[in-house]
Order: structure tokens, then C-alpha cells, then sequence
């Protein structure tokens, strides 16, 4: 979708941010899973398991801060998925069952049984398709701006006549660009309680030198297609799941984890304690 492949621009410059400046009070570790090795971090804490799961391209360290706010109610962890370093990098296995594949092998090798998982951007196909899969193994689930329509995203994108960054072809990105740009989630099989977070913001960033004319554009096409995608893609969740929450936040960024982090923490904790009644 657009919005994960705008990220990607950014995300290694984040993440070598967030590596150079790594206070966060976790254990790294690394596990065999599904034939490959995997890296992941413990944060620790009591409770059940909960595990996040990072956007396309993004270690596991990009839940740096947010992890450690949900210690006193679980125990918390994160993995970096394969292809990003360092955790193996394949030639194959980028398609949706293996990565969903990957994820279950993790939750074995660490004894997890059944989980609470918060994914980022991408890591809600995964997490879908794993709930729908596994639901007795999942206790709830939380999308961040990961609850997404791939499919409409791209078509989207192609109406509106923007060109996207093309992957070196046979990339690992390659083989999940040809699934992704035409995958629909299907909400209405998951079991577990659910809640998504979205944002309005348009995944175009505007360049400060930008023409006006440029400029205006954008803010059409994110007035007029963008923000009523987005409404309809909160609508869809809502609607398929029955009883999921959808919030959505006004101008916060694709990382609104990290922007919008209390406002999350606050219904991420509100939610887990309705699951509780």
C-alpha cells in the first residue's frame, strides 16, 4: 500500500537512528524458527505473552519505547521478520504463508500457546491471517494504521496517476509487492476481540520546496481519494469484525506510535482492560 511503501523510504534512517540512541531496557536474542534464523527482543514483564510485530523492512528495535509502557501487564517481545538483517535474509519465502508460517514457528520455539499481537502497517496481514488460521492461539488484536486495504490502496494510486518505487526484480520487496497490491483482507473470521488504529494524514510527504501548485495537488488527492479511503477501510473493519473498535486520528503520521504514542497507549490500555470484564 502506499502509505507502508512511503515509509520505506524513511525507515533506515529511523532505524539507524533508533540503534545509535538504543536505551530500551531488553534482551536481544536470536531463535531457530522455520528454517531460519530469527532476532528478536524481550522486554520482559509479567502477563500473558504479547508480541509486536514491526511494518515491511523494519527491525524489531522500532518498538523501542512503546514496548516497555505494557511490561506491567505482559510480557513483551518483538522479532524482526525475515529478509531484514539481522534476521536471515532468504532468496524465497516472501509470500504470505511463509511469512505467516514464520510467525507461528516463532510463537512455538518460545513456548508461546496463545498471544495478544499489536502489528504496524504491514504486519496486519500477517496478523489476520494468522487469527483466522489459529484463532484459539490469539487472545487480541491490535492494528496500528495496519488494517489495511492493499488492493484498493494500489488501484488508488494507479487512478491517480502516481508511480511507485519498483523493486529490483526476485527482491524479497518484489515478491511482496506481487501479492500485496492485490490482496483484501477479510476481517469477518477473526474471534478475537480487535482494535485498529488509522490515520488520515496523506502518505505523500510534500517536499518544503515544493511549488504551490504541487502542493495543491497533493492536498486534493489527499482531500478527495486518500481521506475517504481511509474512512471506508475504518468502516470495512468495523463492519466485518462486528464488535472491532476503529479510531481514527487526524494528522498523525504512519508512525503514530511514535507521534501519537500516549494517545495509543491510552486506548491500547483501555482496551486490554475490557477484555478483563
Amino acid at each position: 500500500m502506499l502509505i507502508a511503501i512511503t515509509a520505506l523510504l524513511t525507515l533506515s534512517l529511523l532505524s539507524q537512528a533508533a540503534l545509535a540512541q538504543d536505551a530500551s531496557p531488553h534482551e536481544e536474542h536470536f531463535v531457530e524458527a522455520n528454517g531460519i534464523r530469527i532476532q528478536y527482543l524481550d522486554w520482559g514483564g509479567e502477563g500473558e505473552p504479547l508480541v509486536m510485530l514491526t511494518g515491511y523492512g523494519t527491525a524489531a528495535h522500532t518498538f523501542d519505547d512503546l514496548a516497555p509502557r505494557f511490561t506491567d501487564q505482559f510480557r513483551v517481545v518483538s522479532f524482526t521478520r525475515r529478509g531484514t538483517a539481522p534476521t536471515e535474509r532468504t532468496a524465497e519465502g516472501y509470500d504470505l504463508a511463509t511469512l505467516t508460517t514464520d510467525l507461528k514457528a516463532f510463537l512455538d520455539a518460545l513456548g508461546f500457546r496463545r498471544v495478544h499481537l499489536v502489528g504496524h502497517s504491514f504486519a496486519g496481514t500477517e496478523m489476520t491471517e494468522f487469527a483466522t488460521l489459529h484463532p484459539e492461539r490469539v487472545a487480541s488484536l491490535v492494528y496500528i494504521d495496519a488494517a489495511l486495504d492493499s488492493a484498493a490502496g494500489f488501484v488508488l494510486m494507479k487512478e491517480s496517476g502516481g508511480r511507485l518505487p519498483q523493486p529490483q526484480p526476485g527482491s524479497p520487496y518484489s515478491q511482496v509487492m506481487s501479492w500485496q497490491q492485490v490482496h483484501t483482507p477479510d476481517f469477518s473470521k477473526l474471534k478475537a476481540p480487535a482494535l485498529a488504529f488509522y490515520t488520515t494524514q496523506a502518505p505523500i510527504p510534500v517536499p518544503r520546496d515544493a511549488p504551490d501548485e504541487v502542493r495543491r495537488k497533493i492536498d486534493e488527492f489527499a482531500r478527495t481519494k486518500w481521506m475517504p479511503l481511509v474512512d471506508r477501510m475504518a468502516n470495512k473493519f468495523r463492519t466485518e469484525t462486528n464488535t472491532g473498535r476503529a479510531i481514527v486520528f487526524e494528522g498523525a503520521s504512519h508512525y503514530l506510535f511514535r507521534d501519537r504514542e500516549d494517545d495509543v497507549v491510552r486506548e491500547m490500555r483501555s482496551f486490554y482492560t475490557s477484555l478483563e470484564r
